[in-house]
């Protein structure tokens, strides 16, 4: 017996890093997962992976920056697998500039995968979930931009700190007909995306001063994920659990 028994579960972003650290973790709790990117062989390497450890995990080619590939995703996920009660926004771009010096085109880059994606997201996966009368999306957020704000990243601030607001936004029109939506705030980890920022020995200085004194493992944020997307959180919609180290209370 998993925790996430026959549950039927869409994780963006899911090919490496904090999302194939969730996919790993909710396939191990019986769900069958569905791992959502826009890189193929990441994705599918994941899903192999997966697979092979004997559970259930299948890859879907998604840019979660179309409407369109959402709603498609959405069918075959349908089709194949049952209707989605699991959602889980993960996917991720970012750039380091601030609120004057960002451009244009990457300032609407990062909007658009990390909140519009969120958003169409949603909008694909809601009426199956209304239709069951039962649902969990987890927006995974950030501790900056909804708590924290720094001198850099003015889109990813903007766009995590919409993500938080939407997923509220959701919690309290659709908590009557069975859904549940809360958002998940991690702290600095230690994937592959900041392995490729060059920026892993800043991220360990700041992230000393931080009550627990270290950055996280991805799998120890993917127990948040596990908790909020399960029924252990039955009672818990538009809430937003910082798993950050103690980042926001210093």
């Amino acid at each position: 017996m998993g925790r996430l028994d026959d549950k039927v579960a869409i994780i963006t972003g899911g090919g490496r890093g904090l999302g194939r650290a969730i996919a790993e973790l909710f396939a191990a709790e019986n769900a069958r997962v569905v791992i959502a990117d826009i890189q193929d062989e990441v994705g599918e390497k994941a899903a192999r992976a997966i697979t092979a450890a004997g559970h259930t995990a299948r890859f879907q080619h998604l840019d979660v920056t179309s409407e369109q590939e959402w709603a498609a995703a959405a069918r075959t996920v349908e089709a194949e697998l049952g209707t989605p009660d699991i959602l889980v926004s993960n996917a991720l771009t970012w750039v380091l500039e601030n609120a004057l010096d960002v451009s244009t085109e990457d300032w609407r880059r990062v909007i658009e995968v990390v909140l519009n994606g969120t958003f169409f997201g949603m909008r694909a996966v809601l009426p199956g979930m209304l239709e069951k009368g039962s649902g969990s999306i987890v927006s995974v957020a950030s501790v900056i931009g909804p708590h924290v704000a720094i001198p850099a990243h003015a889109p990813y601030q903007a766009a995590k700190a919409g993500m938080v607001a939407l997923t509220r936004h959701i919690a309290a029109t659709y908590g009557a007909q069975g859904i549940r939506a809360n958002s998940l705030l991690p702290g600095p980890m230690y994937t592959e995306g900041l392995a490729l920022s060059g920026f892993t020995d800043a991220a360990e200085q700041f992230a000393a001063t931080f009550p627990l004194g270290r950055i996280a493992q991805p799998a120890e944020v993917a127990a948040g994920a596990l908790f909020l997307a399960s029924d252990e959180s039955s009672y818990a919609t538009g809430v937003s659990l910082a798993m950050d180290g103690g980042q926001i209370i210093v």
